[in-house]
Order: structure tokens, then sequence, then C-alpha cells
């Protein structure tokens, strides 16, 4: 495709004054220090107009992996803040919805803990840094409510059970024996015994014991450089359990064991509670943070229509190398950073400036 756009017959000898002018532009950049973007992009162009050089090879390989070190977005989660109460539970939030997005989209973001997070910005407000450069999204918000509504009501429910059994003489036996002899001939003796029970009508007190947690939190999803609120929001979740208790009786042969309400205790409840709003954030903020390989492309897209030529090469390098990282199609990506180092370089374009739909990556 880059024969075409420059207008070539062959890749090999009659792209070599041009390949060696993109080497030398690479061998610059790295000099230059702190371009190894623009380096890349260069090194793209010409192993892809003389192929199977080596050093050209290994050297991509090392960019590829010096970018893909700082391709992800880094973020931090810090202490949410609780609510006054005998339970707290910031630390487990925020603790559950790192972990999350650790488990969940490892390619797009860095998990910076908050200790390291904290000691960084200690360091900054020493300095008299302004703004916060450590990370890029910062997570953090507050525990609006965590309790536990625990209810008892009193009944009294009657039943009808059996308090004796045995057996006894069978009355239809006894009549038989009255029969004369012919008239037992003509009917089978019945049993001379049955069983029998006798029922009775017994109250009991009971306890129907009822537990309700309700768990709140709102959170943000913060900007760090710029301090902008990117997506607000709020999670309440709740959760019931009931049981019974109740009181021991014996009457004749019938007897009813005292039962205790078995439930789980407020902590163990608000643990389950604090972990599903954990749950449920992270999977709210894994699709605000997914796809930045789409979020970089599109990022250097506009970059470069305002001629910021170097900013772009940088971004759309990051997004090529977040797309590899996912074993996601990075042809377009790759065309697009070499397109924007050549602007960068030389002022001029291969071919001209992505649509929208052209930064979609293959899934």
């Amino acid at each position: 495709h880059m024969v075409g756009a420059l207008g070539l017959e062959s890749p090999q000898e009659a792209f070599k004054p041009f390949v060696d002018k993109v080497r030398a532009l690479a061998s610059k950049a790295r000099k230059a220090g702190k371009r190894p973007a623009q380096e890349l992009g260069l090194l793209y162009l010409a192993d892809e107009l003389q192929p199977g050089r080596g050093d050209v090879s290994g050297r991509i390989n090392e960019l590829q992996n010096e970018i893909a070190a700082i391709a992800p977005r880094e973020v931090s989660t810090t202490a949410f803040r609780d609510p006054s109460g005998d339970y707290k539970f910031g630390d487990k939030i925020a603790a559950g919805i790192t972990q999350y997005l650790f488990k969940s989209i490892p390619q797009d973001v860095r998990i910076i803990e908050r200790e390291q997070y904290e000691a960084i910005k200690r360091e900054q407000d020493l300095r008299g840094a302004s703004s916060l450069t450590s990370v890029d999204y910062l997570i953090t918000g507050s525990v609006l409510e965590a309790k536990v509504e625990d209810t008892q009501q009193k009944n009294r429910r009657t039943m009808r059970v059996v308090t004796e059994t045995g057996t006894r003489p069978n009355p239809a036996y006894l009549e038989w024996l009255k029969m004369t002899e012919s008239q037992q001939d003509r009917i089978k003796a019945p049993a001379e015994i049955e069983d029998y029970e006798n029922r009775e009508d017994v109250s009991i007190n009971v306890t129907i014991h009822r537990k309700v947690g309700i768990f709140s939190v709102s959170y943000r999803l913060i900007d760090a450089h710029s301090g902008k609120v990117i997506f607000p929001d709020s999670v309440t979740e709740s959760i019931e359990f009931s049981d019974e208790s109740t009181e021991g009786v014996q009457l004749g042969d019938f007897t009813l064991d005292f039962k205790l309400a078995n439930l789980p205790s407020d902590v163990e409840i608000l643990n389950e509670l604090a972990a599903k709003i954990s749950a449920d954030i992270g999977g709210k903020l894994t699709e605000r943070l997914s796809r930045q390989e789409e979020a970089y492309a599109s990022t250097a897209t506009a970059a470069a229509s305002e001629g910021h030529y170097l900013k772009a090469t940088e971004l759309m390098a990051r997004a090529e190398a977040i797309a590899l990282r996912k074993g996601l199609d990075a042809s377009q990506l790759r065309e697009h950073l070499i397109n924007h180092a050549m602007a960068d370089s030389l002022g001029c374009l291969l071919y001209t400036s992505p649509s929208p739909r052209d930064l979609s990556t293959s899934r």
C-alpha cells in the first residue's frame, strides 16, 4: 500500500534513497530523545519498503515494548469516605473496584495502588505542583449508607399434632366374635388389634426475625489532569434475610424442640453488599475505560487535524500498542502512525487523514 501511495513500482533498490532518508529521520528522532513513537512510525515505513533488515526489526521490537509499557492509562482509587457508625467499608469498596478493573481490563489500564498514588501526591504538594499528573484517572466516592435494619414479629401458631399412639382391641373383631359359627364362616376374621393415634391442638409462640441490609455509594471518575468529572453515578443495593424462632413444647408423645433463628451477622450482610456494590461499580467503570485504543486513536486524529503531528504520533503509537496487547488487527492504526510520523518529520502526508470509521479495530 505504501508503494502505491508513493507512486513507485518496486520496494527494493528504487526505494533505497528514500528509505535511507527515512532511516536518517528515525535516527534523528532517537537522538532527540523522548520521541520513541516518531522513531517507531518511521521505522515501520522503512521496514515496509525494505523488509528483512535485522537491525530495523530489532529496534522496532524495542520501541514496541517501550511504548507498550506506557500505553495503558493509569488509574488510582482513593479511599471512599465512610458514614459515621460502627462499620467502615470505604477501603473495602475501593479495593473491590481496583480488583475488578485489574481483572477485567488489564490491557487498557494500569492500576496505581492508593499508597503509591498518595505518596506521589504528597511529593507534588511539597513541590507546589498545580496539577496532578501522576495518574490519568481517579476514582473517588463516598459510602452514603451502610446499615442493617433488624425487625421481629411475634405470632402464636396453632398446630394439630399427634399426642398419643398405640394399639387396642379391634371393635370389628369383637363384633365378629359375637357372631354364630355359620356367620363367622362367611366373613373373614378382622385383625384382633388396631393402631390408633390421638390428636390435639397445640399453640406455640413464634417470632419471625427479619434483617434488611441497605448499602448506598456515590462515586466519580475524574480526569486527574484536568480535574474534570467524567462520570458521576450512585449505586444502591439491598438484601433481605428472614428466619423464625419457636418455643419448645412437649405434650404427650409430641415434642417440639426450641429453635433459634439463624441469620447472618450485620457485618456478614454488609460485606456481601459491599462486594456486590464493588462489582456493580467495577462493571460500569469497565464500560467507560475499556477500548482505550479507540480513545487514543480518536484523540490522535483530532490532534493531527490541528497540525499537532508529533502529539498525534505519540497517541497513535499508544493506540497501536494497546491493540497489539489485545490481539486486535492494528494494521490501520499502524498506517495512521506512519502517516503522522512522516507529517511531523517532513511536513507531508502519505494519504488522507482517517475517518472515525477507519479508527475502529477488529475484535
